[in-house]
């Protein structure tokens, strides 16, 4: 029926409609559909050299289907949003390519994409910190690798995960944060020999293990080294099931018997995991566009090093002229400034006492404002009114200050109660 598309095409067709066979054939035919599944299909600017910030965007553009009907979520601060989230993919009436219209229960707001950039944060915390009873990856943060669980892979978790995680990146442009570097380029590449350079030891969650391979690694005779080995039986055991049974570990191959154990328990191991999670990012295509796109892989996968928000990039995004402001809107943004300063530079011990308006982090000042943790690549749109609280339009990236207050004191108070109980669930788009 399609002659001039492939089988794998046509595969990644169907995911993407979530195999409604009717909707996936009207796309095809309507010539509409625009989903990158090949190579080709990628925007061309990803495989020039211009800059990842234009390539990403116009990825992302490209992705969304302008062709359907806005696609609306309800979603609850008080649910337990990945699981919500697979039980939607597993009904197969979830476009993935639709824009979202988020809305949150029991709160106003209306999503011309802050309400989306909150509900992808839910999700992608959700997903990498186990929330919810759904513990998907485990490690410590940047060195993130997928759980091997049976269940999971015989209910297609691994699947849906990579779907959300496609989703994410598409419709708020950003993915999940912390996973292993060494992982992230192996579901690009899919070659484990490419992954070489970024895997190490700290990959492995198994403290013990992580330690007995240190001694190993560190033994400087080969006394030290046969006791660290061999006697312990655990070690054997790993070194047996990675195949490194037929040499006795010697000095000048300990590390290659190391790195074989590494290997095994991050990659071989997890091996069906990978897959499904691959299968999943594979639905939006995603995959392709990083294998074409040089320096994208961060924008999926962030390290939690490379999301921090300092102090110096909140300031430079909240610069305005300051020349054409006067009396207590000059003073509100003098004080606004201070106040960035001081939640960055400390760590508030008022939070027992007064816990909604105890000084919030940095974190949750660029959350209230930007409705997710990595600050937007625009420059922020300031603006004063005569009002209690500041007032963040997430939409736009805009906030408005205060202008009622006489001193810093109570300025101060005022946006840390706001912050701190409305980071999350504000309810404004």
């Amino acid at each position: 029926m399609f002659p001039d598309m492939t089988r794998e095409s046509l595969q990644s067709t169907l995911q993407a409609w979530n195999y409604d066979i009717h909707r996936a054939v009207t796309s095809i035919l309507s010539n509409k559909e625009g989903i990158g599944y090949d190579d080709d299909d990628i925007p061309l600017s990803a495989s020039l050299n211009v800059s990842p910030e234009l390539t990403v965007k116009e990825f992302r553009d490209h992705m969304v289907d302008k062709y359907v009907p806005e696609q609306t979520i309800r979603a609850s601060h008080d649910s337990n949003i990945l699981r919500d989230m697979f039980r939607y993919l597993k009904s197969r009436q979830f476009n993935l390519r639709a824009r979202p219209n988020v809305v949150f229960d029991g709160e106003d707001g209306m999503d011309a994409e802050g309400l989306t950039r909150e509900l992808c944060h839910m999700m992608m915390s959700s997903m990498r910190d186990g929330k919810g009873g759904i513990i998907l990856f485990e490690g410590q943060i940047d060195h993130l690798i997928p759980v091997h669980n049976e269940q999971y892979l015989a209910s297609q978790y691994y699947k849906y995960a990579g779907q959300l995680i496609a989703y994410c990146f598409i419709h708020a442009g950003f993915g999940i944060t912390g996973l292993s570097r060494a992982i992230t380029e192996y579901l690009k590449t899919a070659e484990m020999n490419e992954c070489l350079p970024y895997v190490s030891k700290d990959d492995i969650p198994d403290l013990d293990i992580r330690e007995k391979l240190k001694q190993t690694q560190d033994a400087e005779s080969e006394e030290m080294l046969y006791n660290a080995v061999y006697n312990d039986d655990s070690i054997q055991l790993l070194l047996m099931q990675a195949g490194f049974a037929n040499e006795l570990v010697k000095l000048n191959n300990k590390h290659r018997a190391c790195q074989a154990i590494i290997l095994h328990l991050v990659f071989k191991t997890r091996k069906e995991e990978l897959d499904q999670l691959k299968s999943g990012l594979e639905s939006l295509s995603v995959i392709n566009f990083l294998k074409v796109s040089e320096g994208s892989l961060k924008y999926v996968f962030p390290l939690q090093s490379e999301a921090v928000v300092t102090k110096d990039d909140f300031l430079k995004v909240i610069e305005t002229s300051v020349d054409s402001l006067e009396g207590d809107e000059k003073k509100a943004y003098d004080w606004f400034v201070q106040y960035v300063h001081e939640v960055a530079n400390t760590v508030s011990a008022e939070a027992k006492d007064q816990p909604f308006s105890s000084l919030p982090t940095l974190a949750q000042l660029v959350q209230f404002v930007a409705g997710h943790p990595y600050l937007p690549s625009s420059r922020m749109n300031i603006s004063f009114s005569a009002m209690v609280y500041p007032d963040a339009d997430t939409c736009f990236f805009s906030l408005r200050l205060p202008t009622i207050y006489s001193s810093y004191d109570e300025f101060r108070k005022a946006l840390n109660t706001a912050i701190t109980c409305q980071h999350l669930g504000y309810g404004r788009g």
